[in-house]
């Protein structure tokens, strides 16, 4: 009886057959490309969704001074004479911020004794580029568009200011365009 049981497992082999082994690596590799899919997928979406943050902010600082709606904001206090300036700070990289322009007459740039009213900060693995402009403020009572450098020198933004909001990899670029008239777009 010891005999056959050992003459048994001595004919049988142990291990996994060709077919078994191949099937295995083939749902391996399935589940790698739906990882690999799934996290472009995920960067695209944050790169877009970062882009359409940023026209949000724009568009409400515009809206603000249109309507004359300063939710928190002591227009006696905060803003000179009654009158507030807003502005958003590209800061450079990942954060921008959102102002009032206090300086008699307005330099249109961010300085010390400006009041920030928020700052954002870009989720991870996004970053915005911009070459012409460093500032971008709205004047009441019809929105007028100022955009400046980093210096504070106007820039006409004739042809049109670019911020481009880009995956820190460089596969995903979304630019945003403002106009002379402080229309925003993503092109």
């Amino acid at each position: 009886m010891v005999y056959k049981i050992k003459k048994n497992l001595q004919t049988n082999q142990s291990g996994f057959s060709m077919i078994e082994m191949l099937i295995v690596l083939t749902v391996v590799i399935l589940i790698s490309i739906g990882f690999f899919y799934k996290f472009r997928i995920n960067k695209e979406v944050v790169t877009e969704l970062a882009a359409k943050e940023i026209v949000y902010s724009i568009r409400e600082v515009k809206q603000k001074i249109l309507s004359g709606d300063f939710n928190k904001i002591d227009t006696n206090k905060d803003c000179l004479n009654g009158k507030c300036i807003l502005g958003i700070n590209f800061l450079g990289g990942k954060t921008y911020r959102v102002f009032i322009e206090r300086d008699n007459p307005p330099d249109y740039i961010f300085n010390q004794g400006d009041i920030i009213l928020e700052e954002k900060n870009l989720p991870q693995g996004v970053s915005y580029l911009t070459d012409d402009f460093r500032n971008v403020f709205f004047e009441p009572p019809y929105g007028n568009f100022q955009a400046s450098g980093v210096n504070g020198a106007l820039t006409s933004c004739l042809q049109g200011c670019l911020l481009k909001v880009v995956s820190d990899d460089g596969d995903k670029e979304i630019n945003i365009k403002l106009n002379s008239h402080g229309l925003v777009y993503v092109e």
